[in-house]
This record gives C-alpha cells, sequence and structure tokens, in this order.
C-alpha cells in the first residue's frame, strides 16, 4: 500500500529549508499527460497543469502509429485517450481523469489483472457523500431520498449507503431493468422529498432526463443533479469539481511522487476538491431558500482558500 500523500504545508515548509524555490521543485517532477485534445475540459486542464508544472510532458495524438508510451508517472485525459493508453500498454503509474466512475470501470475490465495496480483514476462526477451532504444543506432536516439505479450503476450502492448513514438521511433505491420507463420507476421508490440522479448512461439520456424533469416538477419534487450540465437543463443543483479542483487534486498527487516509496496511484476515487452549483431560477420555482451554508458548501484546494 502506497503512503498517504505529505500534508501540503509540511511539503512546502520542507522546501523551503532545502533553499528551494517552490517553482523550483516544480519544474523537476517528470510527469506525461496524455490525451486526445479534442476537448475543451481536456485543453483547459492541460493549460492548467502546463502553468503549475512547468516540465509536464503533453502527447496529444495517441492514434499515431509511432506513439510511444512513457515509462513515467502519467496523467490520461479522457475515456478515448484512456482506450487508446491501454491498447498501447501503457506502463507506470497512471491516473485517467475526464472520465466517469461508469466510464472508467468498463475500461479497466479490459485491462488485464496483473496491470491494473498501476492504475487509477481521478473521478470527474460527483460523490455520493458530497452529493448527501448538499441535500442535508438544502433541507436541512432529515429527508427520504430516492434514487434510481440500473445494472451500470449498481456499483453505487453501498456508497450511496454509506454517504446517508453519515449525513442522517433515508436512503431508498429502485432497481431499473433496461425495458423499464425511468419516470414510471420514481413512482416505485415510494415517499420521496428529493431525487438524487446518479451519473448513469443508461438510465439518463438527455431524452429520459428531460422527461424525468418535465414530471418531477409537475409533482414538486427536487432533483439533484450529477454534473453542471444537468443544473443547467433543470436539476436542482449538484456537487461538481471544475478544472482548478482537478488541476489541485492532480498537482497534490504530483507532489506526492518526490517522497513516496512507492508511486502507485492507490484507489479511484472522486477529485477531493469541490463546490455546488445551484439553479437558481429552479430554487424559486419550487420555494427552495438558498441559505449562506448551501452556497458555501464544498472542499477548496489550500492556494485557494488562503486567498
Amino acid at each position: 500500500m502506497s503512503p498517504p500523500p505529505l500534508d501540503r504545508r509540511t511539503l512546502l515548509q520542507a522546501i523551503g529549508l532545502l533553499g528551494l524555490s517552490r517553482q523550483a521543485w516544480a519544474a523537476t517532477l517528470d510527469v506525461h499527460v496524455l490525451s486526445s485534445g479534442d476537448t475543451p475540459a481536456q485543453q483547459a486542464l492541460v493549460q492548467a497543469l502546463s502553468a503549475r508544472l512547468p516540465s509536464l510532458h503533453v502527447q496529444n495524438d495517441l492514434s499515431a502509429p509511432n506513439a510511444k508510451m512513457p515509462t513515467g508517472a502519467s496523467i490520461v485525459l479522457g475515456a478515448q485517450a484512456v482506450r487508446q493508453a491501454l491498447d498501447k500498454g501503457l506502463k507506470g503509474p497512471t491516473i485517467a481523469v475526464l472520465t466517469s466512475a461508469q466510464a472508467q470501470r468498463l475500461g479497466m475490465a479490459s485491462l488485464p489483472s496483473r496491470e491494473r495496480p498501476g492504475w487509477s483514476a481521478l473521478y470527474t462526477d460527483a460523490s455520493p457523500l458530497s452529493q448527501f451532504q448538499l441535500i442535508d444543506a438544502v433541507f436541512e432536516r432529515k429527508v427520504n431520498v430516492g434514487v434510481l439505479l440500473s445494472e451500470a450503476s449498481a456499483h453505487l450502492e453501498r456508497a450511496l449507503g454509506q454517504a446517508a448513514t453519515t449525513t442522517g438521511m433515508n436512503l431508498l433505491l429502485a432497481k431499473v431493468g433496461p425495458q423499464d420507463n425511468v419516470v414510471r420507476a420514481i413512482n416505485r421508490i415510494g415517499d420521496v422529498q428529493v431525487l438524487l440522479a446518479v451519473a448513469d448512461s443508461q438510465l439518463y439520456t438527455p431524452d429520459s432526463l428531460r422527461a424525468v424533469l418535465e414530471s418531477t416538477y409537475r409533482r414538486g419534487l427536487p432533483v439533484i443533479g450529477f454534473s453542471p450540465a444537468t443544473v443547467s437543463a433543470g436539476t436542482l443543483a449538484t456537487a461538481c469539481s471544475d478544472v482548478g479542483d482537478v488541476t489541485a487534486d492532480l498537482i497534490d498527487w504530483a507532489e506526492s511522487l518526490r517522497s513516496a516509496t512507492s508511486v502507485a496511484p492507490g484507489e479511484a476515487r472522486h477529485c477531493r476538491y469541490w463546490k455546488i452549483k445551484v439553479n437558481d431560477s429552479v430554487a424559486r420555482s419550487l420555494g427552495i431558500p438558498l441559505s449562506e451554508r448551501l452556497l458555501k458548501l464544498g472542499v477548496q484546494p489550500l492556494a485557494r482558500s488562503a486567498r
């Protein structure tokens, strides 16, 4: 098992004692970024990482026949780049980013078990715990939280249960089959005060999400989304991580490489830094007040919170 990352303040103090500037120290980190480079999110993350790690090696075209895989620490951006890196046998400690938990689980299923310990992932969708903390801040009391799960998202059941217990909420689940109607499935959940939508491409397509939002809006049932896009589409709110949050988390990992006795990236997890996005007009329509606690909810990187 790899040791936990050093506390950032302790690490920076140690660097100062050695007479090294943070910039000079960061320039010595040998980290590779593999990306298809075809989305704004990937481009923004590469730009942010390059600003923090001057020695970053960026490789955008993994489809080229002569594309060579690095042997050091790597960050792979997006599901397409993950598939290409797996096909080309990427070695060394690797973190996949900008891919959902569902997409990453499917990708890892194709990886030989002997190679999986070197791979991990930083999920960009919200963690069950942060979503339940959001629900707690919205209602400020114990409520029944309804969740639909398909075969693709069944693995979330345990984490959802733990999050509900931690926040003191009641979790009511309904399993949805491939032929089931998602809107009708909501009625099977029971008496719920809020519906938590999880990232599941089998359940929530653009059409089915639209139908769910129309149905729940007529019932006055708030929906917590799984991304900023779902909030723009009409869900009440979501916990989310932006490019700055993901960059800070990846920098934490890169910094830990300097002193770690093992550079294995550890268990796949959600980004530790997050904030909330709220649809103000939906909140007004549902008569839900936005408290100061709700608006300030989240976990910020040290550098940001110190400003």
